[in-house]
């Protein structure tokens, strides 16, 4: 009882039949998904519930996420210590059998942050995306580096068959800011990939460059081996509405995207807004 299913974490599947969510309270700590099934015309539990958290952070996997088919899941552990202090760690499961008789597996290694001597950096605090198949994963954290010139970062990883593990796509995502340090800047907060898992919109939501803390979000295509930005959206019409904090997504073929902000006022105080934007250039 009171377990808190699904309060800091829930997903879909692209096909809508499964569902999954994290429970982190009282002691009962696991990511649990279900399958419905048409025959019967109700919810059933898909495996078994997935605990594998590190110990005394459990209830810090924030973000959970489906592939289309719902027989991937990945989950960002925030507080997670394998290379620092609250670095965070992405794990990343299969799902194979049927809903009677199946099984959550580790696909691949934990992914980690590799960088020497970092801590604090929370990734998969506040988002972790799949792509369509389940077999490209991004997660960022506006914590990454706080306090430097390029702090707030994004990874993305894709799984090889060949090798059976994730290998890094490129080089980290980040944002070179006009003077060091940005302490108020706040970027990659949220990201979101496209269902081929090859562009990646990140949120910048205390970016000044349409009016002070206004926000916006960058958008970045890989190419060549690497991420190039494509295109970036910064809102003008009001100040301190912070676009793109709680919300920012990506239309599954990459062309476009939607972000939002409550704080926006129109005829009254926190009436809200949302823009949807075409990924064709920079504006």
């Amino acid at each position: 009882d009171n377990d808190r299913f699904g309060e800091m974490a829930a997903h879909i599947s692209g096909n809508g039949n499964v569902v999954v969510g994290h429970a982190g309270a009282n002691n009962k700590k696991y990511i649990r998904a279900y399958e419905y099934v048409d025959a019967s015309g109700d919810w059933y539990q898909l495996g078994s519930d997935i605990t594998d958290f590190e110990t005394g952070h459990a209830d810090w996997a924030c973000r959970v996420q489906l592939s289309d088919d719902g027989r991937i899941l990945a989950f960002g552990n925030t507080y997670d210590d394998t290379t620092g202090n609250n670095n965070g760690r992405l794990q990343v499961y299969k799902f194979t059998g049927d809903v009677n008789d199946g099984s959550w597996n580790a696909l691949g290694s934990y992914i980690t942050v590799k960088d020497s001597g970092t801590i604090d950096n929370q990734l998969g605090k506040d988002t972790v995306s799949l792509s369509s198949d389940g077999y490209t994963v991004a997660w960022s954290s506006e914590h990454f580096e706080r306090g430097t010139s390029v702090h707030g970062r994004a990874q993305v990883y894709r799984y090889s068959e060949l090798y059976g593990d994730w290998i890094k796509l490129g080089s980290d995502i980040t944002r070179q800011y006009d003077t060091s340090p940005q302490a108020t800047e706040y970027f990659a907060r949220q990201c979101h990939l496209s269902g081929d898992g090859n562009t990646i919109v990140l949120s910048s939501h205390t970016d000044d460059d349409g009016a002070t803390d206004s926000g916006g979000y960058y958008a970045f295509k890989y190419i060549n081996g690497d991420w190039t930005q494509v295109a970036t959206y910064f809102e003008s019409l009001q100040a301190s509405i912070q676009m793109s904090q709680l919300t920012l997504r990506i239309s599954k073929d990459g062309t476009h995207a939607i972000t939002g902000s409550y704080r926006y006022d129109n005829s009254e105080t926190d009436t809200g807004m949302a823009v949807v934007c075409q990924l064709n250039s920079s504006s």
